[in-house]
């Protein structure tokens, strides 16, 4: 192994013979064949501020102070400060005295061993030194492994604080600044590293620099794009003036997505402890982090979700497995009349709700069942007692938490009441509109048969006229004994009595047609004009669909022809007759307007046919 040794002596007659004594155990070392052979390095010093310059740049096993040509007492301070620059390494004492002082008198300083130059061997000070090494490095191991402990569960504790992430990272910096050095210099930071900037999110101790923090953002951008620590752990350590500075990332998997910076003016641990030092310190305060930004992000998005519900136009209200209300916006207010703050934490069905609850708990537990949303579904509800029922659209929602376990509802409610008015207003008017459209043409098909009845009557009443001058003129000639078979036949013959008796069995008959005609219409019309219900109705579907053709005829009759088949024994359906009849209107138009059209386009077809 290799050992840095430096000698704090001030007599070069006393530092020659401890340097001696060095170079013998390096020169036995070679000569040994052992594989456990030591390599010394000797670093000689005459004064605390050389001693103090050599620990700064270079790593120092152990520390020789000759106490017989300084003066302990005098440089007591400077002894302590040496102790606290550099804490790691073992000090041994070396004396020209034959006896040597008790050990216990240096305990402020702590020095591990007290030696007699005049008694020193090779071996002895090999010894002496492997052994304060060993205690040192025992000492210091158990030390780190305290600190790591008590710094983690400083940090620990932070995650039960619930703080956003700027104060997280400021109180992770406290807390390892605190427990790093006793300087009043060091400091820590953490920088956050994007893909476009670089964010200071926590700092404590002194503060560095406006281009100190400018050149460090420029090393830690590059450091995070070139790879280097997205595999193993790693750190650097580098020094910085008076200062030690430790940049340590912090990985999310192998990915780095902020920097520790540690600025110290002394050593925080034992050089073979760093390592494991700072990757412990590095995943623990790269988990508290991210779980620290999870939940900054997860309350953003709450706190969005929470303004999104309470500026929603529907009443949104979220219940929790339990059956207590968790979210209650404004809408819902308006509706129930019940404030947010007496509403929250309260069983939804124990609050004063007058609705139509057995069909809401219905479709809670279908919800529920079967693990989807609800679609609207209408019930009825009242603000107050004294109002009249309304209506309300609700769609439920459940929810799960990552594991699938159920957790609770949203529901969204509407008060659909004037949209439902205006509904019906509209559909009236578009049935009435459709009426409206349907009356030219019941005219027109009205008119047809009313024309042929007007001139069969016509021809009626001449014909009747005809045959009672005829009877009148016969009457006459009986009474005057003047009646003969000619005279007869001369009366039957100016009354055309042969073509009466043809010609009237079929002027009734096309009278009575006509007016059987005209009675259908008006009789299909009162069907298709029947008031419509807000409730459904036992309807005949034959003769609505009877109706609704004989109505429409003349929209078809020209261009197509009309197979309809109905079932005589089809039963009455519970429906609104005047929406069907809409329906079948519509269909038995758009029809005949399809064949009119490729009628018109094609000579080769005559007419269309519609069934």
């Amino acid at each position: 192994m290799n050992l840095s040794i430096m000698t704090l002596d001030n007599s070069p007659v006393s530092t020659s013979a401890i340097i001696k004594v060095l170079n013998e155990i390096n020169d036995q070392q070679r000569s040994a064949q052992d594989d456990r052979q030591v390599r010394l390095s000797i670093h000689d010093n005459s004064n605390f501020r050389d001693a103090a310059g050599t620990i700064s740049n270079f790593i120092i096993d152990i520390v020789i102070i000759n106490i017989s040509t300084i003066d302990i007492d005098k440089y007591k301070e400077d002894c302590m400060q040496l102790r606290s620059i550099y804490s790691f390494a073992p000090i041994i004492a070396i004396t020209d005295s034959n006896s040597l002082p008790n050990l216990n008198n240096y305990n402020y300083i702590g020095f591990d061993d007290i030696l007699s130059i005049k008694t020193i061997t090779p071996s002895t000070l090999l010894r002496a030194v492997s052994s304060a090494i060993q205690r040192s490095k025992n000492y210091h191991s158990f030390h780190t492994s305290n600190q790591r402990k008590l710094i983690n569960n400083k940090l620990l504790k932070l995650l039960l604080e619930k703080n956003d992430l700027i104060s997280v990272a400021e109180s992770a910096c406290q807390i390892i600044n605190s427990k790093s050095s006793n300087s009043s210099s060091s400091s820590v930071s953490i920088y956050n590293v994007h893909d476009d900037k670089i964010d200071c999110i926590g700092h404590a101790g002194t503060t560095d620099s406006d281009d100190t923090i400018f050149e460090y953002q420029k090393e830690i951008y590059t450091l995070k794009h070139s790879g280097k620590f997205n595999d193993d752990f790693d750190f650097i350590k580098s020094r910085i003036g008076d200062r030690t500075r430790f940049t340590i990332p912090l990985n999310n998997k192998n990915s780095t997505f902020a920097f520790l910076k540690i600025d110290t003016e002394y050593g925080i641990v034992h050089p073979s402890e760093e390592r494991t030092y700072y990757k412990d310190m590095s995943d623990t305060l790269s988990e508290i982090l991210l779980l620290a930004q999870e939940r900054e992000h997860f309350e953003q998005l709450n706190q969005q979700n929470t303004r999104l519900i309470d500026e929603m136009s529907s009443a949104a209200v979220g219940i929790n497995k339990h059956d207590q209300v968790t979210h209650w916006n404004h809408q819902a207010e308006i509706y129930f009349g019940i404030e947010k703050s007496e509403a929250i934490n309260k069983r939804l069905f124990h609050l004063n709700i007058i609705c139509d609850w057995p069909v809401i708990i219905s479709k809670l537990y279908d919800s529920l069942n079967n693990s989807k949303t609800i679609e609207k579904f209408e019930v009825s509800y009242k603000r107050d007692s004294k109002e009249k029922d309304r209506i309300l659209s609700i769609a439920i929602t459940p929810f799960t938490d990552p594991n699938g376990s159920f957790i609770g509802y949203l529901l969204l409610m509407d008060d659909i009441t004037e949209k439902k008015h205006l509904e019906k207003a509209h559909q009236q008017s578009m049935y009435l509109e459709s009426i409206g459209q349907l009356s030219a043409g019941i005219a027109h098909e009205i008119n047809t048969p009313m024309q042929y009845i007007s001139d069969n009557l016509n021809f009626l009443k001449d014909s009747f006229n005809d045959v009672a001058r005829a009877i009148t003129h016969i009457k006459k000639s009986l009474l005057d004994k003047t009646l003969d078979e000619a005279k007869l036949d001369s009366i039957y013959e100016e009354a055309d009595i042969e073509y009466l008796n043809k010609e009237l069995p079929l002027a009734f008959s096309q009278t009575t047609d006509g007016v059987e005609r005209v009675c259908s219409i008006v009789k299909a019309m009162k069907e298709y004009s029947h008031p419509n219900s807000e409730e459904k109705v036992a309807t005949n579907i034959n003769h609505c669909i009877e109706s609704t053709i004989t109505i429409s005829k003349h929209t078809w009759k020209y261009h197509s022809e009309m197979e309809v088949i109905l079932d005589p024994d089809l039963p009455d359906v519970m429906c609104h007759p005047g929406p069907f009849n809409e329906v079948i209107l519509n269909i038995v138009v758009n029809a005949a307007d399809a064949i009119k059209e490729r009628v018109e386009k094609n000579e080769n077809i005559d007419k269309g046919k519609i069934t």
